[in-house]
């Protein structure tokens, strides 16, 4: 029983290890989790007003931000309609 406690720390330290590599590798060749590697996430406005204007931004490659445009896009477009 020790030796498995002994065994899955010595895995979590090794994971604690690697993690910073995996985020040098993934900022180094561009990774984004939704659609892979080679894409250079970047960050951006998304179409909302939140009143803290950080909210307003999101990281992601440019599929991303397609999607989070038109996502939003057809929010306001039914906001805008109810309001009429």
């Amino acid at each position: 029983m020790e030796s498995n406690f002994c065994c899955s720390s010595v895995k979590k330290e090794r994971f604690v290890f690697l993690n910073p590599i995996k985020n040098f590798f993934k900022q180094i060749f561009g990774y984004c989790p939704l659609h892979g590697w080679f894409l250079y996430p970047k960050r951006y406005r998304m179409n909302t007003a939140y009143v803290d204007d950080k909210n307003n931004y999101s990281i992601g490659c440019k599929f991303c931000q397609q999607e989070s445009y038109e996502y939003y896009q057809e929010l306001w477009n039914d906001y805008y309609g109810s309001r009429l």
